[in-house]
């Protein structure tokens, strides 16, 4: 898909009141500098008049940039404060005047990484990938399922960044789902799990289920390093982990998902 650079985009900073701080509006490519730092209320939107839409967002010099699919009018993007703020790096979202940037691109060809995505946040969006799980540990955020889609694969602890991860909250049913946004081919899974042993628990097999109605069913090793999982192409808009088999031996109740990354094409 070539780049529409006809794409209208609005990138809009409100604050807790819901009134405008900051905006900017143009074709293909929006960008602003806020007056003042981010304060807790704080929201971005950004809003385009075509859609589904393939962009590259920069919301702050210590979140990687991330390239994502717009599939509704627009998205909302709060800014994460306090407790939310723990999977971050130290300094993000703490500038004293953050520059934003939104610029459509062409959709990537050939095979690539199509699950990361750095910007993702918990509930509802318009903005993919996106991943969401049925138990998050305790609901904090260093344990939610966003956080396993982030770009970063150290897992040698738990808890804040870097080591941000997926807890089931000791949930035998939990599953962790992935959606993509758009219809993408994949063909294999690379995935890291938690290895802060002997505090981390691991889980030795799983299931994968696809939006076709296809699955696969996973054996894991008990392995900080990363293990990938080749499967017959088949074209999807999700892929969901669950079934999720922890070692009955092992005494500790927190096996963990650090991150996990589908491989394929548009």
């Amino acid at each position: 898909m070539p780049v529409n650079n006809q794409t209208t985009l609005c990138l809009t900073v409100r604050n807790a009141a819901a009134a405008v701080v900051c905006t900017a509006q143009s074709a293909g490519q929006a960008s602003l500098q806020m007056p003042r730092a981010w304060q807790p209320g704080d929201e971005i939107v950004l809003a385009a008049d075509r859609w589904p839409v393939c962009l590259r967002l920069s919301f702050d010099p210590h979140v990687p940039e991330a390239e994502v699919w717009l599939a509704g009018p627009q998205m909302v993007y709060p800014i994460p404060f306090g407790e939310e703020r723990m999977p971050y790096a130290p300094d993000a979202f703490a500038a004293p005047a953050p520059t934003l940037c939104a610029r459509t691109v062409a959709a990537p060809v050939g095979r690539y990484d199509v699950s990361t995505n750095p910007l993702d946040r918990r509930g509802p969006t318009a903005c993919y990938p996106h991943c969401t799980a049925t138990a998050e540990t305790r609901g904090e955020s260093v344990f939610a399922a966003r956080n396993t889609i982030d770009g970063l694969c150290d897992n040698t602890s738990h808890g804040h960044w870097p080591y941000e991860s997926w807890g089931d909250n000791e949930d035998p049913t939990a599953e962790i789902m992935v959606e993509f946004g758009r219809p993408v081919r994949v063909d294999t899974l690379q995935i890291w799990l938690r290895a802060d042993f002997p505090h981390d628990n691991w889980w030795q097999s799983g299931t994968l289920d696809f939006s076709d109605g296809s699955s696969e069913t996973l054996t894991f090793q008990k392995t900080g390093v990363e293990q990938v999982f080749a499967f017959a192409p088949r074209t999807v808009t999700w892929a969901k982990l669950r079934a999720l088999k922890p070692d009955p031996t092992d005494p500790s109740p927190w096996p963990s998902l650090r991150q996990w990354r589908f491989w394929g094409q548009n």
